[in-house]
C-alpha cells in the first residue's frame, strides 16, 4: 500500500473495525472518507458469492461505463466466464 488513499481508508478501516474482521456496514460512513470516495470500493461478502458493491466511486468504475453499486462485483473485475470457486 503505497497510495496516500489507500492508506487513509485502511486506517479507517481499522479504526471501525477494531478487533472484529471487518465492520458493519452501517458503520461506515461515506462522509468520513469524502475527499478519497472517488477512489473507493467497497464490496459486500454475501452468501451467494456475487460480492456486491456498496460504494463504487467513480474512479473505480472505470472498468465499466455502468454505475456498479447494485451489480455483482464479478462482472467489472473477473473477466467473461470466470466465477469465484464455491464455498
Amino acid at each position: 500500500m503505497r497510495q496516500p488513499a489507500t492508506l487513509e481508508l485502511y486506517s479507517y478501516w481499522n479504526l471501525l473495525r477494531g478487533a472484529r474482521l471487518s465492520p458493519e456496514r452501517e458503520e461506515v460512513d461515506p462522509l468520513a472518507i469524502r475527499h478519497i470516495l472517488a477512489d473507493t470500493m467497497m464490496l459486500e461478502a454475501d452468501e451467494a458469492r456475487t460480492f456486491p458493491m456498496r460504494i463504487s466511486g467513480t474512479a473505480s468504475m472505470r472498468c465499466s461505463s455502468a454505475n456498479r453499486k447494485t451489480a455483482p462485483s464479478s462482472t467489472c473485475l473477473l473477466r467473461p466466464n470466470v466465477r469465484p470457486p464455491p464455498p
